[in-house]
């Protein structure tokens, strides 16, 4: 799929100009001449910047006659917009279930469904599910500090 500049840098700038209102809202730092908003404001002024020139962009090509958006062939196979919607599924997935599931086997479900989804061979699927999952845990659990949801495994892990 190719979407036009124009379009992407219209997102940018709109995304720009509601984090930088979001970000007036943060308090004045004590002793701080500067309040927690100003490098977040610093960045959307930049984002902004760059969504504009994008808009420039996007508009100079159109002149040229290119389409808005251009679905490539591969929109037009079968299953293709389950596919897509499968990142957004996922994250719904864990939203709801992380809790009562724990991270490890939320995890290990998203990624195996995914993995098998963008053709991985089941052996390939479940050996990148557990290690990718064991990485994320070891990352953020012991070396980040996260509390992640252990779910279901709380009575095993603690033995309660």
């Amino acid at each position: 799929m190719r979407v036009n500049d124009a379009i992407t840098g219209l997102i940018l700038l709109v995304v720009a100009i509601a984090i930088f209102a979001y970000s007036t809202t943060f308090p004045q730092l004590t002793g701080m001449q500067f309040s927690a908003g100003f490098w977040p404001q610093t960045l959307c002024v930049l984002l902004a910047l760059c969504g504009g020139f994008l808009i420039f962009s996007g508009i100079k090509e159109r002149s040229g006659g290119q389409a808005w958006v251009r679905l490539d062939e591969w929109w037009r196979q079968s299953g293709t917009l389950f596919t897509v919607a499968l990142v957004p599924l996922a994250i719904f997935f864990y939203i709801l279930f992380s809790d009562f599931l724990g991270f490890i086997i939320s995890s290990l479900i998203i990624l195996l469904t995914m993995s098998l989804r963008f053709g991985l061979k089941p052996v390939s699927a479940i050996i990148l599910a557990v290690v990718t999952t064991g990485v994320m845990q070891f990352v953020f659990v012991d070396l980040l500090l996260v509390q992640l949801p252990w779910g279901i495994l709380e009575s095993v892990v603690y033995g309660s």
